[in-house]
C-alpha cells in the first residue's frame, strides 16, 4: 500500500503559487511624454517585476499623431493615465466648445506574453460617469485603434474593472488599446497572476513527497 502511495504522489503534479503583478497608471503624476514607461508591482517581495509601455495618440481627421501623456492622482476614481491636451486630462472621444477632442493610449504588451499567465488580465478604469464608455482594442500595429474587444460602461463608483481575454494577444497583435467609444476615461491599472517559471513547490506538496519517499524507503526495506 505504501508503495502505491508513493507511486501516486510521485505523479501528481506540484502545484505552484501564482503572483499577482499590477500596473498603476497614477504612479507618474503630471504632464508626461507621448510615451511613458511602468514598472509592475508584485505581491511577491521576491517576485518579477516585468514593465511595459503606454503610448499616447491623438485623432484629427482620422490620423493619429503623438500626443503627450498626463498622470492624475485625484479623489474618488479621478486617478488613473490621459492625456496632458485634452478636457480634465483624460482619454476622451467628446465636442467641447466647438473642438473634437478623440485620443488613445496604447500599451506594448511584448515583456508580458513570455510569462505564464493564470486567467485573463483585468483592466480598471476611472473617471468612468453617466453617458462615458471606455473600449479595450487590440492591435498589431503601433498608431492604429485595431479590433475592439470589449467596450464598458459607467458604474455609480466611477471606476470599473472588465477581464480581458490573453488569448487575443501574441507576438503580432500585441498592443492593448484603451479608448472613449463616448464621454471620457482613465487607464487606471492593469493587473494579471502569473506562475513564475522558478517558482518553488507549496509546502503541501513538499510534504506529500517527502511522505511519498519515506513509503517507498519502508517497503525496499520490507522486501529486503
Amino acid at each position: 500500500m505504501l508503495l502505491t502511495m508513493a507511486a501516486i504522489l510521485a505523479v501528481s503534479p506540484i502545484v505552484a503559487s501564482a503572483d499577482t503583478i499590477t500596473f498603476n497608471f497614477n504612479s507618474a503624476q503630471g504632464t508626461l511624454g507621448t510615451s511613458q514607461a511602468y514598472t509592475a508591482v508584485n505581491s511577491n517581495p521576491v517576485g518579477i517585476t516585468p514593465s511595459i509601455t503606454a503610448y499616447g495618440y491623438s485623432v484629427s481627421q482620422n490620423t493619429a499623431s503623438p500626443a503627450a501623456l498626463y498622470g492624475k492622482n485625484d479623489s474618488g476614481s479621478e486617478h488613473g493615465v490621459g492625456f496632458a491636451s485634452m478636457p480634465d486630462n483624460e482619454i476622451d472621444n467628446l465636442t467641447q466648445s466647438g473642438q473634437v477632442y478623440n485620443g488613445f493610449i496604447q500599451i506594448d504588451v511584448t515583456n508580458l506574453l513570455s510569462l505564464a499567465v493564470t486567467g485573463n488580465p483585468s483592466i480598471t478604469l476611472g473617471s468612468i460617469t453617466g453617458s462615458d464608455v471606455g473600449l479595450i482594442s487590440v492591435s498589431s500595429v503601433i498608431g492604429q485603434l485595431g479590433t475592439a474587444i470589449t467596450s464598458v460602461g459607467a458604474t455609480s463608483s466611477g471606476s470599473h474593472t472588465l477581464s480581458v481575454p490573453w488569448a487575443d494577444f501574441n507576438i503580432n497583435d500585441h498592443f492593448l488599446t484603451i479608448s472613449a467609444q463616448s464621454g471620457s476615461v482613465l487607464l487606471d491599472s492593469l493587473q494579471m497572476s502569473v506562475t513564475p517559471s522558478n517558482a518553488a513547490p507549496e509546502p503541501a506538496s513538499l510534504a506529500l513527497l517527502g511522505m511519498g519517499a519515506v513509503g517507498l524507503l519502508l517497503a525496499r526495506r520490507r522486501v529486503v
